[in-house]
Formats: C-alpha cells, structure tokens, sequence
C-alpha cells in the first residue's frame, strides 16, 4: 500500500517580545571624608548642691526648774566648859542650846552677861537642860551667858 501522506503540524515558535531593560542610573560615586580624630571629652566640674540651711526651730520653752524650798535646820550647840560656841546659821533657822557642863548658865543675845532687849534670852539652865531660839533676820549678833559675864560668843544669820 501505498502510504498516504498525513499532515503533521509543526509548531511553530511565535517570537514574543522580551522586555527591554530600561537603563538603571549608576550609583554617583562618592568620596569618602578622611578620617577624622574624635575628640575626647574634657572632664567639667560638676557643681555640688550646697543644701540652702533651714532656719533652727527656736527650742521649746521649759517652766523654769523651781528653786527647792530650803527647810529651816536645827542647830545643835553645847555649853561646856564655860564656852559658848561661835555659829553660822541662816534666816529660818532654830539653835537648841545644851547645858553639857556642871554650873547653871543661860543663853542670851547681847555681850558681857547684859540682854540687849532685841533678841532672846534663856531661863537658868541647869545640866542637860535646853533653849531653843529660831533666827528671823540676817545679820551677826553677839550672845552670852547672864551668870558668867566672860562667856561671849557670835550667831552670824545668812539670809
């Protein structure tokens, strides 16, 4: 037999347009700066805060401490021997005056066995007995013994 011709299709490449590349601008080249020296820093002082003082509270008043109120003391003093004893004493307060001897005497404000009239004046006081005066006023008084003229001595009175 004879072959019989057959058509055989061929493709066929259809050229597409391929896309042009439009131009890209080059990179400008640029100049690198030389290096530069980085500065250091110099150190500055820093100012200290002086805190600005706040006025002191003025202190809280206290009661003023009350002055002790002194109580008057007994002053003891012997008669003995013919001796009366010089005494320093304060406004306020009393001597109690002993007989420590044998004879009788007596205590009194004034001098050689004579009362002056302003202060005190003790009865006879025989062995063991006592007198007690208080003292009023400041000031220094002479005293003695009514029986025995040469028995002085001195009560000096601190306000």
């Amino acid at each position: 037999p004879v072959p019989t011709p057959t058509a055989t299709a061929t493709p066929t490449a259809t050229p597409v347009p391929s896309p042009t590349p439009s131009p890209s601008p080059s990179p400008t080249p640029t100049a690198t700066p030389p290096p530069t020296a980085t500065p250091t820093p110099t150190p500055t002082a820093t100012p200290t805060l002086t805190p600005t003082p706040s006025p002191t509270p003025p202190p809280t008043p206290r009661p003023p401490t009350p002055t002790p109120t002194r109580t008057p003391a007994t002053i003891p003093s012997d008669i003995l021997d013919f001796t009366l004893q010089n005494l320093s004493v304060r406004v306020g307060d009393t001597i109690r005056w002993t007989n420590r001897g044998a004879a009788t005497h007596t205590s009194t404000s004034g001098q050689n066995g004579v009362f002056d009239g302003a202060g005190w004046d003790s009865p006879l006081l025989g062995t063991g007995q006592t007198f007690s005066h208080t003292l009023t006023r400041s000031g220094s008084f002479l005293y003695t013994c009514r029986v025995h003229p040469f028995m002085n001595a001195t009560v000096t009175v601190a306000p």
